[in-house]
């Protein structure tokens, strides 16, 4: 079980979290009241789209956890938080992990994950004392990957830079989802950047092939969708119309209600420009309901 939670942390650490939910699964096959493995399980699922199966793991981590050291109970706690999306709580039991380990690299990173959420600034504060942590844990690119996500409320040359210095990392050390990722915060914010269309198309287009290689079908699904907003910009509706009916498809089969109702609600917007008022209807209303 041991082995298993290792290897799954491992995947966690690599974005890879098909692996990180087989192997943690395999954890818990092992040894069923095995805490740290339904954790890590409620992790990857959280972020494979399955947000309700991800809260149940992460309860059950709770309570089997009461006989754990503090270190533990507290990842297990923050865990937990973050699926009922209790930020506040988040940050404050993140806090206390961070400062009990200041030179923890990976505490500081769940810190800044949950931070940014709730004030972008407090994560860049964290993420600035991560960067004066010894090498090479400062040089780490998912400083950069957070940094880009905390800066786009607040400074977005500076979110486009570090998107781009975590793709350079990414890369040098072999870490495709990581690079898949910030090639997802450039197809995200492509025009506010003030990129081409052809050159976030083409961002849109690394994350998504990246993330279908690994069998992620969530993220592939969140990107396709901002892509299809790429073409509805360029005026492509077709190919917009499309894209989203088809991350629509695989939001429901994923359960999540947001992401479908995103979808449905760009669908609508396509169907209003055509004067198809009843198709628009209908896709505003499915909207309402998800």
């Amino acid at each position: 079980a041991v082995r298993h939670y290792s290897e799954a942390n491992a995947r966690l650490w690599a974005f890879d979290f098909v692996g990180a939910r087989d192997e943690s699964t395999r954890a818990i096959a092992a040894d069923a009241n095995y805490p740290l493995a339904h954790s890590a399980l409620s992790d990857a699922l959280w972020h494979l789209g399955y947000r309700l199966k991800s809260t149940a793991e992460a309860k059950r981590a709770v309570e089997l956890s009461r006989r754990l050291p503090q270190e533990e109970q507290l990842l297990i706690a923050g865990q937990y938080a973050k699926t009922m999306r209790d930020l506040p709580n988040a940050v404050r039991i993140y806090q206390s992990l961070f400062n009990l380990h200041r030179d923890r690299l990976d505490f500081g990173l769940l810190l800044a994950t949950a931070q940014f959420r709730i004030n972008p600034s407090d994560a860049l504060r964290t993420l600035d004392a991560l960067r004066a942590l010894p090498p090479p844990a400062n040089e780490d690119p998912q400083i950069d990957l957070l940094e880009a996500s905390a800066q786009i409320g607040l400074n977005l040359p500076a979110a486009q830079i570090a998107a781009k210095r975590a793709i350079a990392k990414g890369a040098a050390i072999g870490s495709p989802l990581l690079v898949a990722r910030a090639y997802g915060i450039l197809c995200q914010q492509g025009a506010a950047f003030g990129s081409s269309i052809d050159e976030v198309a083409l961002d849109c287009k690394n994350a998504m092939q990246s993330y279908a290689s690994a069998g992620d079908r969530y993220n592939e699904a969140r990107t396709m969708n901002d892509a299809a907003g790429v073409f509805y910009s360029r005026g492509d509706l077709r190919q917009a119309e499309k894209m989203w009916r088809e991350a629509a498809k695989r939001f429901r089969l994923l359960q999540d209600p947001e992401g479908a109702a995103a979808t449905s609600n760009n669908l609508g917007d396509i169907f209003l420009l055509r004067g198809q008022l009843d198709e628009a209807k209908k896709m505003l209303e499915r909207d309402r309901k998800e």
